[in-house]
């Protein structure tokens, strides 16, 4: 079991961009420059792991499979929603809450002495929507390496709680020689 923990008393947050700006500064090398009142906020973030190998005889009777839980909580001490800060910059869809929440899980494993690796993830942000990734690799002598992933995206507005994601369901594959 892991728990890692990191407070920011200063960490400045950017602003929606259609919110009023704070000043318009002109200079005759550069110039105008238009600037948002960026606030300060002070910011605690913090997760819990736990990783457990698991020995499921009927899933794989020769190597253990590996299970991580991760639970994720960021609070905004001195949150204003007056102040419209965002999340991602750029995207002003991802406003920013007071607490936000983020729940991982993964298995992964392997079969055949390490030559097939499959793993399947899952992200999950409460009230927002989530994520699944089923992931299968293969080693083929010293230097192939294939790949097959299927990542499906889930909830009302997945763009909005998963960043940079909107209707980003895939399927992909890859092969890589490595010398």
């Amino acid at each position: 079991m892991k728990l890692e923990a990191a407070f920011e008393p200063d960490r400045t947050y950017p602003v929606h961009s259609l919110k009023k700006k704070l000043k318009t500064v002109v200079d005759d090398d550069i110039g105008a420059f238009v600037y948002w009142d960026n606030p300060k906020k002070k910011v605690l973030s913090y997760g819990a792991t736990v990783q457990q190998p698991l020995l499921l005889d009927f899933l794989n009777p020769e190597q253990s499979i590996m299970l991580v839980l991760q639970f994720m909580h960021t609070w905004i001490a001195d949150f204003d929603a007056k102040d419209q800060i965002v999340e991602i910059p750029g995207y002003d869809s991802t406003l920013a809450k007071k607490h936000t929440f983020r729940v991982i899980g993964a298995l992964m494993t392997s079969y055949l002495h390490g030559q097939l690796s499959p793993k399947v993830v899952g992200v999950y942000i409460p009230g927002q929507g989530g994520m699944v990734s089923a992931q299968l690799n293969s080693v083929l002598g010293n230097h192939w390496r294939l790949g097959l992933a299927v990542n499906q995206f889930f909830g009302g507005d997945p763009y909005n709680g998963m960043g940079l994601f909107r209707d980003r369901d895939e399927v992909n594959a890859t092969v890589r020689y490595q010398f």
